[in-house]
C-alpha cells in the first residue's frame, strides 16, 4: 500500500470515528434507540422510518392487520 493510500485510509477512519462519536453523543441517537426498544422485531430500516415519521408511536401494523383488529381508515384520509 502506498503512502497516499495509507494517508487516505487514515483520514477516512478519522472521519468515521468522528461521525460515530457525534452520532452517539446526539439526542437524535437516543430517541432512535428509544423507538428501537419499542419495536425490536422491526428491521433497522423500518425503525428509522418509524422514528422519523412518528417517534411517539406505540403500535405499528400493516393495513390488513389493522382491518383484522376492527380498525379502518376514514374516507379521504391521507397517510
Amino acid at each position: 500500500m502506498s503512502r497516499t493510500d495509507e494517508r487516505q485510509l487514515r483520514q477516512a477512519h478519522e472521519r468515521l470515528v468522528g461521525a460515530v462519536e457525534e452520532l452517539a453523543a446526539s439526542d437524535g441517537w437516543r430517541r432512535m434507540l428509544t423507538v428501537a426498544a419499542r419495536f425490536h422485531r422491526y428491521s433497522p430500516h423500518n425503525v428509522l422510518l418509524i422514528a422519523a415519521q412518528r417517534p411517539d408511536a406505540t403500535q405499528v401494523a400493516g393495513y390488513r392487520t389493522w382491518q383484522q383488529l376492527g380498525r379502518q381508515v376514514r374516507t379521504a384520509e391521507h397517510g
